[in-house]
């Protein structure tokens, strides 16, 4: 992605019962704005104008994956995640659960 610049900043905020993590992706034109939880909406400004996408939650997004999993332990398929993948995983959550 030579000579593209942006800024990415991740935020959660924790209220109460209530979980929200907005991201938002700062370009030099404008920024895109989206959120992990709640409503489903895409926010695009440019040029102090913004579009808001609205769109559909996924349904049993993580299906796939499960039954890949379920497969592999069941002989019936492949291992859908390598070792090294694996480590490399627990290596992050290690690092970012590390206290200073």
């Amino acid at each position: 992605m030579k000579g593209i610049n942006c800024i990415l900043l991740f935020c959660i905020l924790i209220i109460s019962t209530k979980l929200k993590a907005q991201n938002a992706i700062f370009l030099s034109e404008g920024k895109i704005e989206f959120s992990v939880f709640g409503q489903q909406k895409l926010c695009v400004t440019k040029n102090n104008e913004t579009e808001i996408i609205l769109f559909k939650p996924l349904q049993h997004v993580q299906q796939p994956m499960i039954e890949e999993v379920v497969n592999y332990f069941l002989d019936e398929g492949p291992n859908p995640c390598s070792a090294h993948d694996g480590a490399e995983v627990m290596r992050l959550i290690d690092q970012f659960t590390e206290k200073e």
